[in-house]
């Protein structure tokens, strides 16, 4: 006999069946799927490069979300912070 998902199983499971259907996809699979809901491709991929970004500046230190999490830090804002990898940080979704 097998367990009953809770709702919260369940739509994690679907999320990641949603996540890995869509990693599979070829670039031209993702664009035409896209179009064909009357959604922008290019604004989509403006929008993941931009939310990515973000998580690498607040990963590395330099947003003010960063710092505003530790109640022990001054609030001043830091331009420069080392790298948390020496990976490349982003690569083209397209």
């Amino acid at each position: 006999m097998t367990r009953r998902l809770t709702d919260a199983e369940f739509l994690d499971a679907l999320d990641d069946l949603v996540v890995e259907s869509v990693l599979a996809m070829t670039p031209e699979e993702l664009r035409e799927e896209i179009l064909a809901e009357g959604g922008d491709p290019d604004a989509i991929a403006e929008e993941a490069r931009q939310a990515g970004l973000r998580a690498i500046l607040e990963a590395e230190g330099r947003t003010p979300m960063a710092w505003s999490l530790d109640p022990i830090s001054p609030r001043v804002e830091i331009d420069e912070a080392p790298a948390a990898s020496s990976l490349p940080a982003v690569g083209s979704f397209w």
